[in-house]
């Protein structure tokens, strides 16, 4: 259950204002593990057999084939936090569900994604899920500092132009109105951390903050749907299948 603190109209309205929030995982065994192995594929290559990573975006590795049969620590971590109903609580979607989770490496250089939006309107269509994906993304500090690892333009979420022509559009996701709006919202950048998380709405405008460090940095990426828009869309796939169902059982035998 979510304690009294997290049930706050507060925290409620804050997401909805701003198009995030940020919270801390619990100190538990199943934390300790996933941040010891994300820790590991952060400092070696080496990879459990059958595992490989691949490159989507520039400077960018992808865990391949998936990530929850590396370990059941990654779907227990949000059982034990009470992600989904926290991620309900926030956005008002009673019926939210695990899509997809996985995790990416970046190496030192020029940002992968850039100022952008996941969800938007052009040429009279939508792009990208509408409700839009909410995001639970864990940079975990391997090493040093706690660096910036990602840009988000706080209120983007809740200002959209939804009659825009392609031609306005300066990069995917990202039009001449954004661009404006850069001028009159707040950035706040989320840096990497011990223990705590990020989540998201991805309708927001964020970009990927270019990593300095030579050792380049991980993350592990969780994505949430309307229930509706995961059997349109993700169904008749195991990538999203399987770790649906796992979490979906763990919070049954809770």
């Amino acid at each position: 259950m979510l304690d009294e603190n997290f049930r706050l109209e507060d925290n409620r309205s804050s997401y909805k204002k701003s198009g995030y929030a940020i919270d801390k995982f619990k100190n538990t065994e199943t934390f300790e593990k996933v941040f010891r192995i994300l820790k590991s594929f952060h400092d070696s290559e080496d990879l459990p057999k059958g595992w490989f990573w691949e490159s989507k975006y520039p400077n960018t590795l992808d865990l391949r084939p998936n990530v929850y049969d590396i370990d059941r620590s990654f779907l227990e971590i949000l059982s034990e936090n009470n992600v989904l109903e926290k991620l309900r609580y926030l956005t008002g979607i009673s019926d939210l569900v695990l899509s997809h989770v996985q995790i990416r490496k970046s190496s030192k250089g020029p940002s992968y994604m850039d100022w952008h939006r996941d969800s938007y309107f052009v040429d009279g269509k939508q792009i990208g899920n509408n409700p839009p994906v909410h995001k639970l993304i864990f940079y975990p500090l391997v090493y040093g500092e706690e660096n910036p690892r990602l840009q988000l333009l706080e209120g983007s979420n809740s200002c959209q132009l939804n009659f825009q022509e392609s031609k306005m559009m300066i990069s995917p996701g990202f039009s001449q109105f954004d661009a404006q709006l850069m001028n009159f919202l707040p950035v706040a950048k989320y840096k990497s951390s011990k223990d705590k998380f990020l989540l998201f709405d991805t309708a927001g405008i964020h970009g990927a903050i270019p990593d300095t460090d030579d050792r380049g940095s991980i993350r592990v990426i969780y994505s949430f749907v309307s229930k509706d828009q995961f059997f349109e869309k993700y169904a008749s796939k195991e990538l999203h299948t399987v770790p649906h169902n796992i979490l979906n059982k763990m919070l049954e035998a809770k």
